[in-house]
């Protein structure tokens, strides 16, 4: 894997708060980044030298994927996991391209057990006239992770199964996905400071085979310092953009360098 360019979120934004960035997706020239410290949503071009914030400030939401719906023109973003009825569920919000919301926030079907598990990643995909959501689960550590398929129906999302990634994958996370329409599948891991890129059967709806790990550049002296990368989308074939939340408290030092940053990235099959 080779780092083609990277900035700081914070210059871009010229921001002095921290930036928690969770998800990115590609669409036209530009790279719209969401944050789940954050409503609003940040459009950033190609070059990652001009930038503007998106949407409107609402309290105690955040955003942990983004994902682009060409046919519709319309955003789609979700909150990892929140408090409803008697478990908690992820929630999707449907926005225009001004980032107003288009109708009322829909529940995923598919508890989980609390607010800090849930929903890490989100992608689209169309089989004839019908529609898919696909949302990637953050993963326990005695799973080896799965995707949640929906169908979507008029004014909600039809929980159709489990897609399982490969059990030798050895992911410590998954944090974001992209689905490229040929069904190419890229997965990247925080914990793992890597990048997975895969085949997705989707008719079958199964992954059809093992793929290929790419580890993130370490450091001059062989630490991690791609330690937070938490969005992933497709540019094009062999290139990606990928964004990073802040560094943990418990992270070492090596993490602040790369931390809450913007990156294009190109990889060999």
């Amino acid at each position: 894997m080779q780092v083609i360019k990277e900035v700081k979120l914070k210059s871009l934004l010229s921001q002095d708060k921290k930036l928690e960035a969770s998800g990115v997706t590609a669409v036209g020239e530009d790279f719209y980044v969401v944050f789940d410290n954050s409503a609003k949503v940040a459009r950033i071009n190609e070059e990652l030298n001009s930038a503007e914030l998106l949407g409107k400030k609402e309290k105690k939401v955040g955003y942990e994927a983004i994902v682009y719906a060409q046919d519709e023109k319309v955003f789609y973003l979700v909150e990892e996991s929140l408090k409803h009825k008697k478990h908690f569920n992820a929630r999707i919000s449907r926005m225009n391209e001004s980032f107003k919301l288009t109708d009322k926030r829909t529940w995923l079907d598919f508890g989980f057990k609390n607010k800090s598990k849930g929903i890490e990643g989100l992608a689209f995909h169309k089989n004839g006239e019908k529609t898919y959501l696909l949302a990637l689960f953050e993963g326990l550590k005695k799973d080896r992770g799965f995707i949640l398929l929906y169908q979507k129906k008029k004014k909600s999302y039809k929980y159709l199964k489990k897609i399982y990634l490969p059990k030798n994958l050895n992911f410590k996370d998954f944090s974001d996905m992209d689905l490229q329409k040929n069904g190419r599948l890229a997965i990247v891991s925080q914990e793992s400071s890597a990048l997975w890129i895969g085949e997705l059967d989707t008719n079958k709806w199964e992954i059809k085979s093992k793929g290929q790990r790419y580890d993130f550049p370490k450091s001059k002296k062989g630490k991690t310092q791609y330690c937070n990368i938490e969005g992933v989308s497709w540019i094009s074939q062999n290139r990606l953009v990928m964004v990073s939340d802040a560094k943990k408290k418990k992270q070492g030092k090596a993490c602040l360098k790369k931390e809450q940053s913007i990156h294009i990235v190109s990889y060999t099959p």
